[in-house]
């Protein structure tokens, strides 16, 4: 369990005039964690071979804004500017590894919006945006560095025709053009049509694309000793397909839902973490196939006044091409369940609230010279809370898996953390037993 302490703070502005709205707010944080083995204490030398040790410190300063400017004698047209500013910084040593990475990031986004027509159904947002991304990274005794300069252009049609036709459309498309990985276009486009009352159909469809960042998107590869390898990366780029069928129905006097979602993503490119051998994680770009489905169905009802019942099942099939075999995606389970229930009484002065999780098996990489992939087990864990409320002060208890069901030797090689075989990122499951907790809330 590792020893945490953090800070943060919030402060926020708002004005709201007859045509002019803004906010404005800094937030600040700080976090401190160790870990590691328990005869470990973190000293002015931490890169030693006496015990151990895993910690790091991250930083965060934010600056954001926004600020919109309306028409009352145009209705539906309006102008909005959102500007967003900060500073973040990771150092943290992992064994006898060390790493340190600095952001400055700075965006602008500038929109428009008209409405055409007198009907109000039709809709045109159109805006530039800039982004900046100044990248400082150390890794033992190796530096990198990297400047993201992305100016962009975007324009989104919405038709909106839900009352009449049970119809909507939404078609964006954006092009942004990044000074590393050049022209990149996104379009997008969302379709929802009401087939009766009650129940509709959502279908979409889009491109998108990422700068990606091996190590910081990775830190828990760190921890082992697995040498790293890296190459040169181009931008992630993903397409993404989907469907949603919802239906809302009344059972007596009370209501519930049932919906059914699918998503389909392919990769035209992705920056592959193959652990796939012993003693390396190899970091390059996608050469072959990568794709994920995704089915989920949800239900959930109302049986009577206060209790709340909800039930869920995803499906999921995540494969990427490990140069020249295809496997599954280690860590991902492919079938997860969940059953919610709650109940609060009249004016929720008392609320009683449990969840019930299972999650199926997944595959786990080879961890020894000559071994082959096996899975894990499946697994359930249960949740529950019950909140007292006051007038300006709630008090709640509750316990965190109840089963105590926890990953057996979560931590490889944990008796010889120096050694070739050391491993503690491979965790698939709870590391740590039952937990029971209480505390307060307070509103000023």
């Amino acid at each position: 369990a590792p020893l945490r302490e953090s800070y943060q703070v919030l402060n926020r502005w708002k004005y709201k005039g007859e045509r002019l709205r803004a906010q404005f707010g800094v937030q600040a944080y700080q976090e401190t964690l160790q870990a590691g083995q328990t005869s470990f204490e973190k000293s002015q030398d931490i890169n030693t071979l006496n015990a151990y040790g895993v910690g790091n410190t991250d930083r965060q300063l934010t600056f954001f804004a926004k600020s919109g400017l309306l028409y009352p004698s145009y209705e539906g047209r309006s102008l909005a500017l959102q500007v967003l500013g900060s500073w973040y910084e990771h150092d943290g040593f992992y064994g006898l590894r060390n790493y340190v990475g600095e952001q400055y990031h700075g965006s602008a986004k500038f929109i428009w919006q008209e409405s055409i027509g007198a009907d109000n159904r039709q809709k045109l947002t159109s805006g530039l945006s800039y982004h900046y991304d100044q990248y400082e990274e150390a890794f033992q005794d190796s530096g990198f560095s990297r400047m993201e300069s992305v100016p962009g252009v975007y324009s989104e049609y919405t038709f909106d025709d839900h009352a009449k036709s049970g119809f909507t459309v939404v078609a964006g498309l954006r092009g942004d053009l990044h000074n590393l990985y050049g022209f990149q276009a996104s379009p997008r486009l969302h379709l929802k049509y009401k087939l009766r009352e009650g129940t509709a159909l959502r279908l979409s469809g889009g491109r998108g694309f990422r700068a990606p960042n091996a190590i910081i998107d990775n830190l828990n590869t760190l921890v082992s000793s697995r040498v790293l390898r890296t190459e040169e990366f181009d931008a992630e780029v993903a397409w993404n397909t989907g469907a949603s069928l919802v239906h809302d129905f009344h059972l007596g006097t009370k209501g519930g839902f049932l919906s059914v979602d699918y998503f389909y993503t392919w990769f035209e490119n992705q920056l592959v973490v193959d652990r796939e051998a012993f003693g390396v994680v190899r970091f390059y770009n996608l050469d072959g196939n990568s794709f994920s489905h995704s089915l989920q169905v949800e239900g959930g009802l109302e049986p009577f006044e206060g209790f709340d019942i909800k039930a869920a099942y995803k499906w999921y099939r995540v494969r990427t091409d490990f140069r020249g075999t295809m496997k599954d995606q280690p860590l991902i389970p492919s079938h997860r369940a969940l059953l919610n229930a709650s109940y609060s009484t009249d004016g929720r002065r008392w609320s009683f609230d449990a969840t019930l999780q299972w999650f199926g098996t997944s595959r786990l990489p080879q961890t020894e010279v000559g071994g082959v992939s096996t899975e894990s087990p499946d697994y359930f864990n249960v949740l529950c809370q019950v909140t007292k409320r006051f007038r300006r002060l709630e008090l709640y208890a509750g316990a965190e898996n109840l089963l105590d069901f926890r990953q057996t030797d979560p931590i490889i090689g944990g008796d010889d953390p120096f050694g070739p075989g050391f491993d503690a990122s491979l965790v698939w499951g709870p590391v740590q037993g039952r937990v029971i907790y209480s505390g307060l809330r307070f509103k000023i």
